[in-house]
């Protein structure tokens, strides 16, 4: 990684919007700009897999989601648009996997003030399952942030609650353990 893809990450770091654009995503999170040339045909089957309607075919996903550790396949899935319709299901394998996905807390953030109702509550759900290590900037962040959707009256409202809950309890966590 050079200096300059450092000040750009560092520059993206405030705004968790850039994990919808594909190209940094890519390079962001998954740190390599070939990610999916490498993988298109195993994010493919694992979508594929994922979203087949066939218990037997999303359990061998889950099983091999968990095994290969398939966090950032599965991210930049959600991320890439050519599965943007098939996002819901996506988000729920991230919390069905058993996987944590603490390191992408601002993602699933995003996805929650960006997204439907349907997709919003699975982004809520894999935030509850969260476990950590959180760092307590990013955490207040993402509270922040929800609450004022919160406060706004949205309709995602009773989504909410128990993930402000859960993230409010995370950062006395971390404040005790400073």
């Amino acid at each position: 990684m050079n200096s300059n893809d450092f000040d750009k990450n560092d520059a993206l770091q405030d705004d968790p919007s850039h994990y919808f654009n594909e190209e940094q995503f890519s390079t962001l999170v998954l740190n390599s700009d070939d990610f999916a040339k490498k993988n298109k045909e195993q994010i493919k089957n694992l979508v594929g897999l994922l979203t087949s309607g066939s218990t037997d075919e999303k359990d061998k996903a889950l099983y091999i989601l968990k095994k290969e550790d398939g966090r950032e396949m599965l991210l930049y899935a959600i991320a890439n648009s050519e599965f943007k319709s098939l996002r819901q299901q996506l988000v729920a394998g991230c919390w069905e996997s058993g996987l944590d996905f603490s390191k992408f807390i601002e993602f699933f953030v995003q996805l929650i003030m960006d997204s439907e109702y349907g997709l919003s509550m699975e982004a809520c759900t894999v935030i509850e399952c969260m476990e950590g290590p959180f760092q307590k900037n990013t955490v207040e962040l993402c509270l922040t942030k929800l609450s004022e959707l919160f406060d706004s009256g949205d309709e995602k409202q009773p989504l909410l609650e128990p993930v402000i809950e859960h993230l409010k309890n995370i950062l006395a966590r971390l404040k005790e353990e400073n």
